[in-house]
């Protein structure tokens, strides 16, 4: 789901009169100019103010209302229901080494050891530099911090590779290679 699409479903649960929507549009954009500014030096990702269900004010970061945007640590709880969908369609299993997908991780003597359910429980070894990239090609090339299965560590890389792992199990499968899609879609 976009942002602009959450945030409105969030905000405006009423219907809409038509006196109601005249008033609303007949508002200033400059009402809100403060507010939207206001947002925009604190980094907000987006700027919406709604009123019986017409939207008065509206900005956004990057990108529109249909932009995908990363929202970091809320996509953590999506991970095991992606991953007990992708094990009921029979597209991995939880003890498979990620090296199986990540196939140039296959020559690594630690790297070759984890698995799936090792790289989801947080216990990977992987972690990124504190204020380093936190992209797909880094955490490929992390080396775990301690033996796999040894230590819990909440770190995103974990959950980058899986994304990875997800994608091209979907692309192999001929399925939607999008993971959020594939969830949405199958699942949620």
């Amino acid at each position: 789901m976009d942002r602009r699409a959450f945030l409105l479903s969030a905000a405006a649960c009423s219907a809409v009169s038509a006196s109601t929507a005249q008033q609303a549009l007949a508002q200033s954009a400059q009402r809100f100019a403060t507010a939207a500014s206001y947002s925009a030096q604190r980094d907000g990702a987006s700027f919406l103010v709604v009123r019986h269900g017409v939207v008065l004010a509206e900005t956004y970061s990057a990108g529109g209302a249909d932009t995908r945007w990363p929202i970091g640590m809320g996509t953590r709880a999506f991970m095991p229901l992606l991953a007990a969908s992708l094990v009921e369609d029979r597209l991995m299993t939880l003890d498979e080494p990620v090296a199986a997908t990540l196939g140039d991780w296959g020559a690594d003597p630690v790297k070759s050891t984890i698995s799936i359910r090792v790289l989801l429980s947080g216990a990977s070894g992987l972690c990124f530099e504190a204020n380093g990239p936190r992209d797909l090609a880094t955490a490929i090339a992390l080396q775990p911090r301690q033996a796999p299965g040894t230590e819990f560590s909440d770190d995103s890389a974990p959950y980058v590779l899986f994304a990875e792992i997800a994608r091209r199990k979907l692309t192999a499968a001929n399925r939607e290679p999008d993971p959020a899609r594939y969830l949405t879609t199958r699942t949620l």
